[in-house]
């Protein structure tokens, strides 16, 4: 089953309709536990575009190309010379980048969203939501208490020891909201090993436009409008306890989300 996190993601990107931007060039920003990342991007040719990424930790030099909405490039950290590839999707006001690193044969990734800044101030740009009012729900569907509040998947990975030990986690997380609403709420990784350490992080709680929760009894569901049209996806039966979310698909694939 695929990640309801990317799932929400894949809907947000296809149920933005505003113009996409003519120039990447400009400032980012997203944030995580009050620590500001910051993105600044240079138009080299019209197709590229070099910058600079930066948090409380780490400094990147980043390269971009793009290809109509979408771009591919690289993020290189300063101290410890790592390489993260990037691919990503150009939106309205924002910037989804995945960064990608293969450490010990393991690759792995993680996910940012940058909201770009107005010229005049250094607020992020507002975007315009779809107000959930527009999404009807089916007869009988409900927004359970349980099920509201952020849910992170968390993923962590060990290998080697001694000299060769490489550790590595990585979350996501999303926020179920009263009434059906849906918000991305960040994300987080770090990197650690015998002579080197990172980490990287982005937070915000941004309500994905279009997009809304519901239940009917035990089965999950997302629901997306766009120009007055609608679908719903299934995500499965649910199941809470402990503070753990467990989602079981209809081919019995297995998601499993912390409460946070």
């Amino acid at each position: 089953m695929k990640s309801i996190l990317f799932l929400v993601l894949l809907i947000s990107v296809n149920v933005s309709n505003a113009q996409m931007p003519e120039t990447l060039e400009g400032q980012y920003r997203s944030s995580y536990n009050g620590d500001v990342i910051r993105l600044s991007l240079k138009q080299q040719t019209p197709l590229s575009y070099n910058g600079q990424m930066n948090d409380s930790y780490q400094q990147y030099d980043v390269t971009l190309l793009r290809d109509d909405n979408k771009v591919t490039g690289s993020a290189t950290e300063k101290s410890m010379g790592l390489i993260f590839n990037l691919t990503g999707t150009v939106l309205p006001l924002q910037l989804n980048l995945i960064f990608k690193i293969t450490l010990e044969g393991v690759e792995n990734s993680m996910d940012l969203t940058f909201e770009k800044l107005s010229d005049d101030a250094d607020e992020p740009s507002t975007l315009q939501r779809d107000p959930i009012a527009k999404i009807q729900f089916p007869e009988g569907a409900t927004h359970p208490e349980a099920l509201i509040g952020t849910w992170a998947k968390e993923e962590l990975y060990q290998s080697g020891a001694g000299d060769n030990y490489m550790g590595a986690g990585f979350s996501e997380s999303m926020t179920f909201l009263p009434g059906g609403q849906l918000a991305d709420a960040g994300s987080e990784a770090y990197i650690s090993g015998n002579q080197y350490s990172g980490q990287s992080s982005s937070q915000g709680l941004n309500i994905i436009p279009g997009v809304s929760w519901f239940t009917v009894g035990n089965q999950l569901y997302l629901k997306a409008s766009e120009n007055g049209m609608e679908e719903t996806y299934h995500l499965g039966k649910y199941y809470i306890e402990n503070g753990h979310l467990l989602i079981t698909s209809t081919n019995g694939e297995k998601l499993l989300l912390t409460k946070r």
